[in-house]
């Protein structure tokens, strides 16, 4: 279909144009391009129903002043790249098809409580690159059919307890790089469904003052945990009861210390396929010891890189006598380049054999 340009008319499907929009009309509907029109306000933007709607890069700064003078109730509604610095109460009330709502590249800095009430079909809420410090506990009421929730690149240092409760159907929640140093013991609750956590590049220590017993508790359901970049000063240990709930679990990706060490604590993540290791990497050594806790996990995959005092690795688990599954006996995929392993020290080199399930390897040693 063509796209023409439309100013103050009324379509088929309802829509009231009152800004210049390059309109595209397909089965789905009535798609709307209305970027860049220099509108600071949403008042004034179009309204009714149609497929999409894209007002980002616009200057807005504004919500609308009430629900009849604000958007087209799209499946898609983009307002990134705009200047919003406070999402008020009611400001998206009677967008009932609304499915995807991008908030992202804004200054907000503040959400009012019940700010999405109404939003009974949103599916994704994107709030990555903002100025959020704090989130409240009742800021996404009546989202309970949400299943991706961003909110990654904002300036939060607590997840209060009950943040999220009621968000039954949320499947992702991305916090990467925030300054978050303190999870709330009750800070997932609610997130029974929860299938990936983001919390990759924050100011998380591994203790129980940021990470406390049980955090994790609530999220039976999750299947990726992502919290390396974390604990920068490398000092302490994992802490214990903290990663024990997630039988669920199957991709790991960690900081880790001088002798790492996954003990009992990571016993009970009988699924865990992939471990990685990349970020915030200062192992000195691997041992036999060091994957204690995963003896019994079929762990498919292990990429430990970037480990910059890493010079020597130890044969992992070549015991005759041990009936458990070994650890080599799974791996598919072992990544353990861009480190400093001398071409002497790799002492996994010779248990390699015992890696009958291997399908690729990266090795690379340091004369």
């Amino acid at each position: 279909m063509d796209w023409g340009i439309s100013r103050g008319f009324s379509l088929l499907c309802s829509i009231v144009i009152t800004t210049s929009c390059l309109v595209k009309e397909n089965q789905e509907g009535v798609h709307l391009d209305c970027r860049f029109n220099g509108m600071t306000s949403l008042n004034g933007q179009p309204t009714g129903k149609g497929a999409s709607v894209d007002l980002s890069h616009s200057g807005i700064s504004a919500p609308p002043d009430s629900p009849e003078t604000g958007l087209v109730d799209s499946k898609f509604t983009n307002l990134s790249y705009n200047l919003l610095k406070t999402l008020i109460e009611n400001a998206f009330l009677g967008l009932q098809q609304l499915q995807t709502l991008d908030l992202s590249h804004n200054r907000v800095s503040a959400i009012q409580n019940k700010t999405f009430v109404g939003l009974t079909s949103l599916r994704t809420l994107r709030l990555g690159f903002n100025r959020l410090r704090e989130v409240m506990a009742e800021v996404f009421y009546g989202l309970d059919q949400l299943t991706t929730l961003q909110l990654n690149h904002n300036e939060l240092s607590v997840i209060e307890n009950n943040t999220f409760d009621g968000l039954t159907s949320l499947q992702r929640l991305n916090l990467q790089s925030n300054t978050i140093l303190t999870l709330e013991v009750q800070a997932f609750k609610g997130l029974s469904a929860l299938t990936v956590l983001d919390l990759s590049g924050n100011k998380l220590r591994y203790k129980h003052s940021s990470l406390p017993e049980r955090v994790f508790a609530a999220l039976r359901s999750l299947q990726e945990l992502y919290i390396q970049d974390n604990n920068q000063d490398g000092i302490g240990d994992y802490p214990t009861n903290v990663f024990n709930d997630l039988a669920a679990l199957k991709r790991l990706s960690i900081d880790s210390f001088h002798d790492v060490y996954f003990g009992a604590d990571f016993a009970q993540l009988q699924s865990l396929q992939n471990l990685d290791i990349d970020s915030n990497c200062r192992i000195g050594r691997l041992q036999n010891k060091s994957f204690d806790g995963l003896k019994s996990t079929c762990l498919q995959s292990i990429r430990i890189i970037h480990c910059t005092r890493l010079f020597n690795i130890e044969a992992v688990y070549v015991d005759e006598d041990d009936d458990s599954v070994h650890l080599a006996q799974c791996v598919e995929h072992l990544d353990v380049s861009m480190n400093q392993i001398r071409g002497n020290g790799l002492g996994l080199l010779g248990v390699l054999p015992r890696f009958k399930s291997l399908k690729s390897l990266r090795i690379q040693l340091v004369s």
